[in-house]
């Protein structure tokens, strides 16, 4: 959710990133931020969980209090899919609100409405229930503001995440409905702006359990906390996963990869979206001869396949060949005639 005293700000990749973590969650929107995440406003809004205006990197929060992780994209019509972040059950959705509030005097244009249980009996499984999201004394859990169009998803089994919320939805883009199971990188609807949003954008909450009561939590983590660490997320930063490519003689050959986003010559460097698959390719020029790999591909073939994840460096080792015929061990001295 956004506010008009929003600092509107790019997002800053953290310089020194880390490799791999060890978190649930995925990247729950279709865009990368800073390639097409874009926008005139494009902005990510940090959680600030503790109300104190500061996010988990001691930066500024989406605003002071801010409930969860605000994406922006560059429009609704854009179509950009929201995806699970983890495998789970969808608890509550709820659906044909407006993509653009006309007012705020509209009802459910309004803050701090409760949720809306579309098709919620109290029960979907088993496995998952909504009574502790929901209680006699208290009702159903608010999000602290009006989410529009949303889907609440359970997570069995995960202890660090009780459930995650995807807000602002598109208006007719709902792709699955209440009890039904879904798997991480799922789609279930796409990037809108209803509810209480200013911009078109995502509002991704994460929630955990602590003695059966539901709390938010923070997915980042950073010196300034809630969460000091470890990040929740699958990859961190978890929209951006970096490949190298070093080559041990220049001048004996080239590595293409990446659909051309690496191409050793120019740069031997790329960012992908976590989970993308790269075939890196080793070419030697005439006269030497690809040997094998080093770092994060290994063999002696001169493909090498990649599933992008955090940071990783691969070499490729290329020597000069040997003129046909001749062994260089055995080859005899030139000895010079009086």
């Amino acid at each position: 959710m956004f506010r008009l005293k929003l600092i509107v700000c790019i997002l800053m990749v953290i310089a020194a990133p880390v490799i791999a973590s060890a978190g649930p969650l995925a990247w729950p929107i279709g865009c990368t931020p800073g390639l097409d995440c874009t926008g005139s406003r494009f902005y990510v809004g940090f959680p600030d969980l503790d109300g104190v205006g500061k996010a988990f990197n001691c930066g500024a929060p989406g605003y002071t209090g801010h409930t969860g992780t605000d994406i922006v994209v560059s429009s609704v019509e854009a179509g950009v899919p929201v995806y699970a972040a983890a495998d789970g059950e969808v608890l509550w959705v709820a659906g044909g609100r407006f993509d653009h509030c006309p007012n705020g005097d509209e009802p459910e244009c309004r803050t701090a409405l409760p949720p809306q249980l579309a098709g919620s009996t109290g029960r979907v499984s088993d496995d998952v229930t909504d009574n502790e999201f929901c209680s006699a004394k208290d009702g159903c859990f608010s999000w602290g503001f009006d989410a529009g169009n949303y889907v609440l998803v359970a997570h069995r089994g995960l202890p660090e995440v009780a459930a995650t919320l995807y807000a602002h939805l598109r208006t007719g883009s709902l792709a699955v409905v209440v009890g039904q199971r879904v798997k991480k990188g799922q789609k279930l609807a796409e990037v809108g702006s209803s509810g209480a949003s200013l911009l078109p954008h995502l509002h991704f909450g994460v929630f955990r359990r602590v003695e059966g009561v539901i709390k938010l939590a923070d997915p980042w983590a950073g010196p300034c906390g809630p969460n000091f660490g470890p990040a929740l997320w699958q990859y961190d930063p978890p929209f951006r996963a970096d490949i190298t490519v070093e080559r041990s003689s220049p001048g004996d050959g080239v590595v293409t990869g990446g659909e051309g986003t690496i191409s050793c010559g120019s740069g031997c460097s790329a960012s992908f979206v976590p989970g993308t698959m790269v075939t890196l390719t080793a070419v030697p020029y005439f006269g030497a001869e690809f040997v094998g790999w080093e770092g994060a591909c290994s063999g002696s073939k001169p493909e090498c396949m990649l599933t992008a994840a955090g940071v990783q460096s691969a070499k490729a080792v290329f020597r000069r060949a040997s003129p046909a015929g001749v062994n260089v061990a055995s080859r005899p001295s030139v000895r010079s005639s009086n």
